[in-house]
């Protein structure tokens, strides 16, 4: 039924309120019924914002919603109805009830328009104490800036990406950010080097501004945490020294947005879950497939600058190894940035290709790129898994699979 849909709607990235706006209406406006809403832009630390924010609020013992993209394995898990990942019976009836909308009205939204759609009207069925709304790109034009009061709206770190779209500077692409502020709600603002645009914004919707740096801090402390405001915090459960800024995010909004509890708030920061973050592979096909059990696998989802500069502040703790990357990207992306930052740390980087996205750099095109931006020569696979049985056997080392949300999507299905 999905690829039904991905067919009969456009599915290419189509900015503007109006579609969302005609399809809403004929709805009945399903997203002023909401639950109290946190809406959340930024170039990188969406999900795991949003990941630190639902493993508190179910530890406060609320009800949670949650709507993100891009999936990984399964598209479903965009949409979380009461921290669930929604039932393929009930998301058939929402697109169909929303496409029959859509067609008896004569009205043709683009593919996400048509699933945001459908996420509202379930969001608004389900009774929930809170929705963690993630915009699916820019802010200003996004579908999910149909919402008119959040309670606060979190903006994460920014930094060069769908520049052809959202505009090739930091300040362009903060003003299409700074679009989800709306009158007498909250604004969370990582560190920025454009606070001029959120802050003229504020004034002229009348929202109240909180800035990393100014009005909350934190400072890393290895392995026994960070510091929040002043206050120890242990370490968050998902790893790299960028996540104490999203934690930090998370604690802000859990503290001046939603009240919770100082317990539910740490216990959340141990317990967070997201899928594809400097994870560790530990079971699967692909683990199956490793010369022996001291080698190890990690995935990643970055696929921009400012996430390859993340990663690389992580990478130097896998120096006793070899470290061997398997990589696929998106045409869209700026592989040369990416790889300019990333490919000192690998010993060898094979490139495969991303199968169902027509859009991506074929494994000989990735690969001239990165020999062009580092002058190491990359090894083109036909798959993830062709690429492990060509790697040495002869030494102990790790991979690190990275990217492409859209490769890491493929990864997980087929390590499973």
């Amino acid at each position: 039924m999905l690829a039904h849909f991905g067919q009969k709607y456009d599915k290419a990235i189509v900015l503007g309120l109006e579609r969302i706006t005609a399809l809403m209406e004929c709805l009945g406006n399903p997203q002023d019924r909401l639950p109290k809403t946190i809406h959340v832009a930024g170039t990188n630390g969406k999900g795991s914002t949003i990941a630190f924010l639902k493993a508190m609020c179910e530890a406060d013992g609320l009800k949670v919603h949650a709507y993100t993209s891009p999936n990984l394995a399964d598209f479903k898990e965009r949409i979380v109805i009461n921290g669930e990942k929604i039932s393929d019976d009930y998301f058939c009836e929402l697109l169909k009830r929303t496409d029959n909308v859509a067609t008896k009205n004569n009205l043709l939204p683009s593919f996400f328009e048509l699933v945001t759609a459908a996420a509202f009207l379930g969001f608004a069925e389900s009774p929930a104490d809170i929705l963690l709304l993630e915009t699916g790109l820019g802010g200003r034009l996004d579908a999910t800036n149909i919402i008119k009061k959040p309670i606060a709206a979190v903006i994460t770190s920014i930094s060069l990406d769908h520049v052809a779209i959202l505009g090739d500077s930091l300040k362009k692409i903060s003003f299409e950010k700074a679009h989800i502020l709306k009158r007498d709600s909250l604004g969370i603002i990582a560190k920025t080097s454009c606070p001029e645009i959120f802050t003229s914004y504020a004034a002229k919707v009348g929202a109240h501004l909180l800035f990393e740096g100014k009005d909350f801090s934190y400072e890393a402390r290895g392995n026994k945490g960070f510091s929040y405001n002043g206050e120890d915090f242990p370490p968050p459960s998902l790893l790299g020294e960028h996540q104490y800024q999203n934690a930090s995010l998370a604690i802000t909004c859990a503290h001046q947005a939603l009240h919770l509890s100082d317990s539910a708030i740490r216990k959340g920061l141990a317990s967070a879950v997201w899928q594809g973050r400097l994870q560790k592979l530990t079971s699967g096909a692909l683990i199956d497939a490793l010369p022996n059990k001291r080698w190890e696998i990690w995935i990643d989802g970055c696929h921009n600058e400012g996430a390859a500069k993340v990663v690389a502040d992580f990478l130097p703790r896998f120096g006793d190894k070899p470290l061997f990357a398997v990589c696929g990207m998106l045409k869209s992306k700026d592989a040369h940035s990416f790889f300019r930052i990333l490919a000192p740390f690998f010993d060898t980087v094979y490139t495969v290709p991303i199968n169902d996205e027509h859009d991506a750099f074929s494994p000989a095109e990735l690969a001239d790129i990165i020999t062009s931006v580092s002058g190491k020569t990359a090894k083109t696979m036909e798959s993830t898994l062709s690429a492990i049985k060509q790697m040495p056997k002869d030494t102990d080392a790790r991979i690190l699979i990275c990217g492409s949300l859209y490769l890491l999507g493929e990864i997980l299905k087929e390590n499973h």
